[in-house]
């Protein structure tokens, strides 16, 4: 078959039968979800909301449209606005009450948290009273624009018609004192015109995700989904027919919603049009499971999602133990939630004292489905009168509160032990119903419902209670952890109970007192080097006495025993020193080999070189009591997790604050976080 030039749309080349193949190629581009530019368009008082000044509305359609990033967003929300606002005090309860006739503050601040959270902002309609004070209300966020400062809003309830100004109301931007409706825009970037949710980042990411659950919906409602070829055979039309037929079964046929296909067209006017299979495409065999991995990572990235089964998604082959779940939980909160919090109860505050009403709004945390308690756990940490309540014991039938085995000291919110027990006069002569006060002006404290203030105030005045008596009774301790910290050390130091390897699983090589920004792995190296001399030694010193103890070799090169110990084993596992039943050894190979054991570092807790006296006296507090008592080799990033959970460094504070003889308080005290290196035993 010979082969033509074209010499026009629609006319053979000649007799003979002849297919013209003609290959068009165009320039590929890729897809990708724009961050949109806020410019001054001519003519517009205010700033367009991206392309098209629709940008509110992709927004909004990502999260009606991916189910992990609403569930992401949801639960951030819900561990946002926990369990409502605190709301001891009458006024500030009353307040709260109403944002507006029809709604409550927390149902206005819990719109406001979903639209920060899918938006970056949200606005607040704010109307004046008749009798003073103002009325908040929300406003549907893809329904405002502004102008470049912020100081004008218009509102309109269709912005794709960016020049229909039917329905357009303008609004004063806010301040108080205000006597017209006016906007409130409340936005967590204060650098550009509009806000941007702080995910924006991945917006590819959940795109892919949309597509490619409409890719999986296409397959299940149709086989024609593989890639086609269909050939015409009742002539070739004129180019714009071509393209007008392509165009028309390529809208209708391609893409996430349809299928793949190629077309054709032959000069036989005798055939009817074939379409021939080409074998499965990608989207035929349904199997996306790499792809989704990689779209739910960067999803996941983007959110700041610490794990997955706080925000309700379950990840095959990742159950995630409670302990876990409380880590990743605290990570979250201390990283992400606590921030949030803090600038919607400071925007409540800011309304609620323009209102004459001042005073703290705080908001309560709530924790995630799944977090379970051990027994221990609870007896570590939780208040006795919780306890009591729990398992429904009667307070005034037992109103002494019972010592912690091993002390004298009342098992009492946050008391700990090695506190002197404390029973006086005041305490014996309370009659049931006064122990019941007293159980509930701790129960009070341990919750948050009083402060530290509040508590010691209604002690002293109520039941005659000294200051250290009171702040004793509530486990107050001025001199150890920062009174205002979320967790008491006794709690701290729990957590060190579920990380860390026992001490007993490894040889020390070498220790070095930690300091923040050391080069530990230039101490590894530096420690299989030594290991290496030292084991030369010690071969030197074996091959002249078969007899020589550790401790004798220990002695004689004037080194710690347990790096001998640690020496001699990994020179008998890698058969340079050979052991007989009689404790004898001999020298098979006179140079230690470099094939080392594996130097690693870890951290232990020990009491400081300087420091007289046992490891744990009277006056040792309970974090440094428990953790010498566990006895444990921990990591670095296991304790660099746990620091992330708390908001301070455990590396710094270690058990506490440690006051000098010179007066100076210093982040110190009998004990310190020790560097170790260290061989695993085998």
């Amino acid at each position: 078959m010979k082969q033509h030039q074209d010499k026009g749309a629609g006319t053979p080349a000649s007799n003979e039968d002849t297919t013209t193949v003609i290959v068009s190629a165009n320039a590929m581009q890729f897809a990708d979800s724009h961050i949109p530019e806020f410019k001054k368009v001519a003519g517009l008082n205010y700033i367009p909301f991206g392309e098209g000044n629709i940008y509110p509305d992709y927004l909004e359609m990502l999260y009606k449209k991916s189910s992990k990033h609403a569930a992401i967003i949801n639960n951030k929300v819900v561990y946002i606005m926990g369990n409502g606002f605190k709301d001891t005090d009458p006024n500030i309860k009353a307040f709260l009450a109403k944002a507006n006739p029809n709604k409550s503050w927390y149902a206005v601040t819990k719109n406001m948290c979903r639209d920060i959270e899918k938006k970056g902002g949200t606005y607040l309609e704010i109307i004046p009273k008749n009798g003073g004070g103002y009325n908040v209300y929300n406003i549907k966020y893809d329904r405002m624009r502004t102008n470049e400062d912020n100081s004008k809003f218009w509102y309109k309830k269709d912005w794709s018609k960016i020049w229909n100004t039917t329905g357009l109301k303008e609004y004063p931007a806010f301040y108080n004192g205000i006597k017209t409706k006016s906007i409130y825009y409340y936005k967590e970037c204060e650098d550009d015109v509009y806000a941007l949710p702080g995910w924006v980042a991945a917006c590819n990411w959940i795109e892919s995700d949309i597509e490619v659950s409409k890719c999986t919906l296409t397959n299940a409602k149709t086989g024609f989904s593989a890639s086609k070829f269909i050939n015409f055979f009742n002539g070739e039309p004129d180019e714009a027919k071509k393209k007008s037929i392509q165009r028309r079964m390529e809208n209708t046929a391609t893409g996430s919603q349809g299928k793949k296909i190629l077309i054709g067209f032959n000069n036989d006017p005798a055939k009817a049009p074939k379409v021939d299979d080409l074998g499965q495409s990608d989207l035929t065999k349904e199997d996306f499971s790499q792809v989704n991995n990689l779209i739910t990572d960067n999803m996941y990235a983007g959110h700041g999602v610490t794990h997955p089964l706080l925000f309700g998604i379950q990840q095959a082959g990742k159950l995630g133990n409670s302990a876990e779940l409380k880590l990743a939980f605290d990570i979250f909160k201390n990283t992400y939630a606590n921030a949030k919090q803090k600038s919607i109860e400071g925007l409540v505050a800011k309304f609620a004292a323009i209102a004459g009403v001042p005073g703290e709004i705080k908001l309560q945390d709530i924790e995630p489905v799944g977090l379970e308690f051990t027994e221990a756990t609870l007896l570590e940490i939780a208040p006795l009168d919780w306890l009591r309540e729990k398992l429904g014991i009667d307070a005034t039938q037992y109103p002494g509160p019972p010592a912690k085995a091993g002390t004298g000291t009342p098992a009492g919110p946050g008391a700990g032990p090695g506190e002197e027990s404390m029973v006086n006069s005041t305490l014996t002569n309370l009659t049931g119903k006064q122990h019941q006060q007293l159980a509930r002006i701790v129960r009070k404290y341990g919750q948050g419902k009083l402060t530290k203030e509040q508590a010691l105030l209604e002690l002293k005045n109520g039941f005659g209670f000294t200051e250290e008596d009171a702040k004793t009774y509530l486990g107050i301790n001025d001199d150890a952890f920062n009174a205002d910290d979320e967790y008491t050390e006794e709690a701290v130091a729990f957590m060190f109970t579920e990380i860390g390897e026992a001490r007993e699983d490894f040889d020390i090589v070498e220790f070095a007192t930690y300091e923040e920004g050391d080069a530990a792995m230039q101490l590894v190296f530096a420690a299989g080097e030594k290991l290496t001399d030292l084991q030369a030694k010690i071969l030197a010193v074996i091959k002249k006495d078969s007899k020589a103890t550790n401790e004798a070799i220990a002695t004689s090169l004037d080194v710690p025993v347990e790096q001998i110990d640690a020496a001699v084993k990994a020179l008998v596992k890698a058969k340079n020193l050979e052991v007989a039943e009689d404790g004898t050894r001999k020298v098979l190979v006179a140079k230690p080999t470099k094939a080392l054991p594996e130097v690693l570092v870890r951290y232990s807790y020990e009491k400081r070189t300087i420091a007289e006296g046992a490891d744990v006296i009277a006056t040792t507090r309970p974090f440094c009591k428990k953790l010498i008592e566990l006895n444990r080799f921990y990591t670095r990033e296991e304790i660099q997790k746990i620091s992330e959970r708390l908001g301070y460094s455990v590396f710094k504070r270690a058990g506490g604050f440690w006051k000098r003889p010179d007066g100076v308080t210093d982040f110190k005290c009998r004990h310190e976080w020790r560097q170790n290196i260290v061989i695993k035993k085998k």
